[in-house]
């Protein structure tokens, strides 16, 4: 989806650009997407070549409409300069933007009325859960070995965040043990020691139930 908009130019440290953060604030509305939920943003830089990770960028103020030129410029906090931008095929400078929610999934950025199913809901409260009964224990439960490897699994997937109400790209079974990793870490504070191996592992010892075509199924194993 394109958006168009134009921003004057500004200066910071001298460098001439535009101000990031108000260009992610404006997507940010288009998208209706809420920084409270762990919206993560990156950025393509076109001399880097590579999506760059923006940090805390589009935290808003309540008060920003009210404020003067002056006071908005000095809260101006990462410019953007007009040579790291893109040029679209109608000669004007342009930002690509991909948003990602909490779990590090990308957000699909459709207007879309999605039909929820229960499966998919019950899908995503796996994909959201932590696990904050882990503090530095030598050995998980085996209900808390079965969550974590749904959890890598489901993020790995895909699935509907219904805190933000839109549906997350699949990645990979890598890139989700190191997300699910860095989360829990954020949330509770303690190494939860999570690592593809040890979900592998995990994973492994659940497969080798009576019946492994319902490794999760403790009446059917």
């Amino acid at each position: 989806m394109k958006i168009e908009h134009e921003l004057p130019l500004v200066y910071k440290d001298g460098i001439e650009g535009y101000d990031l953060g108000a260009l992610i604030e404006i997507a940010m509305d288009v998208y209706d997407l809420d920084e409270q939920y762990g919206v993560q943003v990156d950025y393509w830089s076109n001399s880097m070549q590579t999506y760059l990770i923006c940090d805390n960028l589009f935290s808003r103020n309540s008060n920003q409409s009210h404020m003067s030129y002056a006071s908005k410029y000095s809260n101006i906090r990462h410019v953007i300069s007009e040579d790291d931008l893109a040029v679209n095929n109608e000669g004007k400078p342009c930002l690509f933007l991909r948003f990602k929610n909490c779990t590090g999934n990308v957000i699909e950025l459709d207007d879309k009325q999605h039909n929820v199913t229960q499966n998919e809901f019950a899908q995503a409260q796996i994909a959201l859960s932590i696990d904050s009964q882990f503090k530095n224990q030598r050995n998980r439960t085996v209900t808390q070995a079965i969550d974590m490897v749904l959890r890598q699994r489901t993020i790995s997937m895909g699935y509907f965040d219904y805190q933000i109400r839109k549906f997350v790209k699949p990645m990979t079974l890598q890139q989700a043990a190191i997300n699910l990793d860095l989360r829990h870490r954020q949330l509770t504070g303690e190494d939860q020691h999570i690592e593809k191996k040890t979900l592998d592992d995990y994973y492994a010892h659940i497969r080798a139930g009576n019946n492994s075509d319902h490794p999760y199924n403790f009446s059917a194993n």
